[in-house]
C-alpha cells in the first residue's frame, strides 16, 4: 500500500504533466481514496486533435514533404493524433516516475503495465507500430519531464498533503509560479517539433 506521501507525488505527477502538456482541461486532483482508487487526477481527454495543434503540425510537415503532396492532410492528422496520444500517456508514466522518486522501492499503484499504456498510445494507429524503441523513448521522455518539472510536482504534492483535493485552476496557478504562459507554449511547441522529426 503506497504511503500518503507517495500518493500525493504520484497524483501530482499526473496532474502537473497533463496540465503542462496541454492534453486537456484538468478538472481536479485528489489523494482522498474513493471507490476503487487511492487517488485520482481527472482531465477531459479524448476526441479529435484540436485545430490549434494541427496548425502547429502543418507547417512542419509542409517543410518536409511540400504543400502539394497528396497525403498532406493525412500526415497532418496522423501526426497530430500521435502528439495527443503521447501527451495523454505522459501523465500516467509521470505519476509512476514521481512516486518512484519519492520511494525508489515503491510499487506504483497504477494497474496497467508500461506495455499496456504504450499499446493504448499507439495501438489504434495503423501507420505507427509500437516497438521497444518507442517504449524506451516514452520512458526516457516522461522521466525527463518529471526531472524538468520536479519543483512544481513537489509544490502540488505538498498542497495535496495539506488539502487532499485541488481544482485544476489551483494546480495551474502553482505551475504559473514556476513558468510563464509563453514558456509553457514554447515547451509544447518543442514537443511537436520532436514528434514530426521522429517520423520524417
Amino acid at each position: 500500500m503506497p504511503t500518503r506521501l507517495e500518493r500525493a507525488h504520484h497524483e501530482a505527477g499526473h496532474a502537473v504533466i497533463d496540465l503542462i502538456l496541454g492534453v486537456a482541461r484538468l478538472q481536479d486532483v485528489t489523494i482522498k481514496p474513493g471507490d476503487g482508487y487511492l487517488g485520482l487526477s481527472r482531465s477531459e481527454i479524448g476526441g479529435p486533435p484540436p485545430e490549434w495543434l494541427k496548425k502547429q503540425v502543418a507547417p512542419l510537415v509542409i517543410e518536409k514533404i511540400g504543400e502539394n503532396h497528396p497525403g498532406l492532410a493525412s500526415f497532418i492528422l496522423e501526426l497530430s493524433q500521435t502528439v495527443i496520444r503521447r501527451r495523454e500517456i505522459a501523465g500516467p508514466f509521470a505519476g509512476r516516475w514521481a512516486q518512484l522518486r519519492v520511494n525508489p522501492s515503491a510499487n506504483p499503484h497504477d494497474s496497467a503495465t508500461d506495455e499496456d499504456l504504450a499499446d493504448e498510445l499507439f495501438g489504434s494507429n495503423d501507420w505507427i507500430e509500437i516497438d521497444n524503441e518507442d517504449l524506451q523513448g516514452l520512458r526516457v521522455w516522461t522521466h525527463d519531464l518529471v526531472d524538468r518539472w520536479w519543483p512544481v510536482i513537489v509544490a502540488v504534492a505538498q498542497r495535496l498533503l495539506e488539502r487532499e483535493t485541488l481544482s485544476g485552476e489551483e494546480v495551474r496557478q502553482i505551475v504559473l509560479q514556476h513558468a510563464t504562459e509563453d514558456e509553457l507554449r514554447e515547451y509544447g511547441a518543442q514537443d511537436v517539433r520532436s514528434v514530426v522529426a521522429r517520423y520524417f
